[in-house]
């Protein structure tokens, strides 16, 4: 675990104060900017480097698409844990990533000295932003993917914590290595639970 001095040692300093994210978020349509366009900023002004990944995966007989953006502090910490973080119902990765007025969100901060990835479960990510009202938009299990109605319809009667569980676990298994902390926001805070025994050291 984290002791409450590592975690003070972590500091909450950016070298840019998050201007560089702020002006990406800020040109995109409602914010929603393209997550790969990070990869594209200076490292050295953000004091992190950002990759993302999106992950595909089979349960119950069909594929699911989960993302997670991850970011490597420049100077790490040795010897801490990656930093995992599953979103709120109605959140995504955007949550950790930056507040409601594009300022730095927490993830930025921590990845300064420690690994941070941060997770979407299918459905909660769609590229580009939904451009429909909250009742009419569709979870994006598949990522620029059409589905029918009827195909819909099967998928929310089989989305489950189970399944959810079953994607984070190999996402993580597939962008990290080594020591571990999953943490979750809210509905996200179930998963961890399901994954106890079965990620990290």
């Amino acid at each position: 675990y984290l002791s409450a001095e590592d975690f003070e040692a972590l500091g909450w300093d950016l070298p840019d104060s998050g201007e560089n994210v702020k002006q990406l978020a800020m040109s995109a349509r409602g914010g929603a900017f393209n997550p790969r366009d990070l990869e594209n900023l200076n490292a050295d002004e953000l004091g992190y480097s950002a990759s993302w990944h999106e992950f595909r995966f089979e349960k119950y007989g069909l594929q699911w698409d989960m993302t997670g953006l991850y970011l490597q502090p420049n100077d790490p910490i040795p010897g801490l844990p990656t930093f995992a973080q599953i979103h709120g119902g109605s959140g995504n990765w955007y949550q950790f990533f930056v507040t409601p007025l594009n300022e730095p969100g927490l993830g930025q901060y921590l990845a300064q000295k420690i690994p941070v990835l941060l997770i979407t479960i299918p459905g909660n990510y769609k590229p580009g932003g939904w451009n429909v009202p909250p009742e009419e938009r569709d979870p994006e299990y598949l990522l620029n993917e059409e589905i029918s109605d009827a195909e819909m319809q099967v998928r929310n009667a089989v989305f489950t914590f189970s399944l959810i569980a079953d994607g984070v676990e190999q996402l993580v298994n597939s962008v990290t290595s080594g020591p571990l902390i999953v943490t979750g926001h809210s509905t996200g805070g179930e998963i961890q639970f399901l994954l106890k025994d079965r990620l990290g050291d």
